[in-house]
């Protein structure tokens, strides 16, 4: 009979082959080991009492030191200073961006975003909002949009500052994207290994000899295109969504869809001399 080490071998390369770009990028933005170490832990219990959460079983202290080996001491410590993360939300900021490139109302003669009046009553930018929800106060969702750097204001009008991928060059919103990424990318690969076949559309396509001189060209071709195929994806979801549909008003919401695109183009590692 195998040893429990011997079978979960496998899934140790699996693990291993994760982590190392999350360390990677740990020991780049300047993480100690002990800090590290800290952090693993912590999540590791609040992980396993979510689990337990959702399995309907008693969280006590005793059964998620037997789920996670870690000591029953270091638990209670965790539990005396609760700092679970906010649920992955679909952002507002995506909602707004999305209705406002799509809704013929708000677009130029070429079908882009045109810039909208943010002053006044019953103004443009108010409007939009009104079409994504009842709910949110326009002048909020500006300060927001101001706030994340999606959108630039002057006077009394505003503009989309860049379609799909905005403030990507802001480090703490570009490695919360990165995490939401991985928790959904992970979700999705585990839902389709669990129900034995392909649920989750999980797709790579890869070139390893390609002419160095056209690497700038294509990152900006695959740029360009994914920025259309994710308005193509807000075209056919959108009509789907509670807070956006007008039709089936009496139907259940709740459910979350969601597309993630990333292409990453690197020069080959130096020849050892």
């Amino acid at each position: 009979m195998a040893s429990s080490t011997q079978e979960a071998r496998p899934l140790d390369a699996v693990m291993r082959r994760l982590f190392r770009p999350l360390l990677r990028l740990a020991l780049r933005q300047g993480f100690a080991f002990r800090e590290l170490c800290a952090l693993l832990k912590r999540e590791y219990i609040l992980i396993a009492e979510a689990e337990l959460r959702t399995q309907k079983l008693p969280t006590n202290t005793s059964r998620v030191s037997a789920m996670t080996g870690i000591n029953r001491n270091d638990i209670l410590e965790c539990n005396r200073s609760p700092d679970e993360l906010p649920p992955l939300a679909l952002n507002v900021v995506s909602r707004i961006l999305g209705q406002w490139e799509r809704d013929r109302r708000f677009q130029d003669s070429r079908g882009r975003p045109r810039p909208l009046t943010c002053t006044g009553t019953k103004n443009e930018f108010e409007k939009l909002v009104a079409s994504v929800s009842a709910h949110l106060g326009y002048s909020t969702v500006l300060a927001e949009l101001e706030r994340s750097g999606a959108v630039e204001r002057r006077n009394d009008m505003v503009r989309i500052k860049e379609v799909v991928a905005w403030g990507s060059s802001d480090i703490q919103k570009g490695l919360d994207l990165l995490a939401r990424n991985v928790d959904t990318m992970c979700g999705a690969v585990e839902e389709n290994l669990h129900a034995g076949k392909q649920r989750n559309l999980h797709l790579r396509t890869t070139y390893d000899n390609v002419l160095l001189k056209s690497m700038e060209p294509l990152r900006r071709e695959i740029r360009e295109e994914g920025k259309v195929f994710h308005e193509k994806m807000r075209e056919i979801i959108s009509p789907h969504d509670r807070d956006i549909t007008t039709s089936d008003t009496d139907a259940e919401g709740g459910a979350q869809v969601v597309v993630i695109t990333v292409a990453h183009i690197v020069k080959p590692e130096p020849k050892a001399p």
